[in-house]
């Protein structure tokens, strides 16, 4: 396996553990303040899934030879 392989499946692991139990239990709770106007458990996962565009953008970059 490539470097690039193992390093997004961690990225893929802390993902599901941010959006579940561990990261969003801390994050789902709070009250204030609000980014963006939006409930901090919705901004949570959107930061999450923009994080994750951009990995898998990076990652498609970086194993793809033809580019």
């Amino acid at each position: 396996m490539r470097t690039a392989d193992v390093m997004y499946g961690v990225f893929v692991l802390v993902c599901l553990a941010a959006v579940t139990w561990p990261g969003m239990s801390t994050v789902g709770t709070l009250i204030s303040p609000r980014p963006l106007g939006l409930p901090p458990a919705v901004a949570w996962s959107a930061l999450w899934i923009v994080l994750s565009f951009v990995a898998l953008l990076a990652y498609d970059y970086g194993v793809n030879d033809d580019a």
